[in-house]
């Protein structure tokens, strides 16, 4: 009775309509009619917002990186993504979220969700040389911080419900 949809940037984004994945993307008229049917047959909607990693997959790069390459944990690093698993944005870098939480916002609206799901699993790039923000920083403390940034936005500020993939072994964590 619970359905996690992956949006990310396959959204009619208005504060940013840069990030936008593709010319078809999800609308604010479309998530809401989808989320209605859904809780009329007593399915429940959660969004999904891939956060921290899952910036990237094989070759592709996604638009927050790539229109905003500064953003990078790893700017310059591993060109056309060879030797990572995929991409992260800079934990450490509070323009990420004033980017990120308007997004995540806007996908929240539009599904009227109570809840969000935000990733956050598959994380490997804290800590590594090639980070000028994360270089040399237990993993653990920035990990924790990107989690509580997202805690403080979606939950205290927004009241909205919270959920993350744990990274180590794909169980969930909700507030």
């Amino acid at each position: 009775n619970v359905l996690v949809l992956e949006v990310d940037y396959g959204f009619e984004f208005r504060t940013h309509p840069e990030l936008r994945i593709a010319e078809k993307v999800i609308t604010r008229k479309g998530a809401r009619r989808f989320a209605q049917a859904c809780r009329k047959r007593g399915v429940k909607v959660i969004p999904q917002f891939q956060s921290l990693g899952h910036q990237s997959w094989a070759k592709d790069t996604w638009p927050l990186l790539t229109k905003y390459p500064d953003l990078d944990s790893t700017p310059g690093a591993f060109p056309q993504n060879e030797g990572i698993y995929c991409r992260e944005w800079d934990p450490m870098n509070p323009r990420v979220y004033e980017i990120v939480f308007a997004l995540i916002d806007e996908i929240v609206d539009a599904f009227a969700a109570d809840t969000v799901h935000v990733g956050m699993d598959e994380v490997f790039l804290i800590g590594h040389e090639a980070s000028p923000s994360t270089k040399g920083k237990d993993p653990a403390e920035v990990y924790a911080k990107a989690v509580n940034d997202m805690y403080a936005h979606i939950v205290k500020k927004r009241a909205f419900g919270f959920s993350i993939s744990a990274p180590s072994d794909g169980t969930g964590v909700q507030w």
